[in-house]
């Protein structure tokens, strides 16, 4: 998967390779390619996570892939450069904090890990004593 950044635009400004083509050989404009991309998305059938948007775009492929990037260990830094932004720091204010999901998911594994060291039972006492006040 390639994300969508804005070599598209800049190939259609510039004599530069085309970044999509049609079938004849002519570049795709950005609304050409997202209309591709709806309706590939409708015969596919994932939905939006938005109920108010009821098509997939380029924008929500490109936010899944800098997810999965993150989700599979892929640095900041580097995703910063894929995606095309100017600072690192925007790239940390949208994709940096974790989801729900990956923070049970750590707390698990952390949790496993600190279980299988020595003084791990003192670990588990606590955690027990927890369980236990909160029914």
């Amino acid at each position: 998967m390639i994300p969508i950044t804005t070599h598209l635009a800049l190939a259609e400004r510039t004599n530069r390779p085309l970044v999509y083509q049609s079938r004849q050989s002519e570049a795709l404009s950005a609304r050409q390619v997202n209309r591709i991309v709806v309706a590939a998305g409708q015969r596919a059938g994932p939905t939006h996570p938005n109920p108010q948007r009821p098509n997939i775009t380029c924008h929500l492929l490109r936010h899944a892939f800098a997810r999965l990037w993150k989700l599979h260990g892929g640095s900041i830094e580097t995703l910063s450069k894929v995606m095309g932004h100017s600072s690192v720091a925007t790239t940390w204010d949208l994709y940096g904090a974790e989801s729900l999901h990956d923070m049970q998911r750590n707390y698990e594994n952390t949790k496993q890990k600190m279980l299988a060291t020595p003084g791990a039972p003192a670990v588990a006492e606590i955690e027990r004593a927890a369980r236990k006040r909160d029914k």
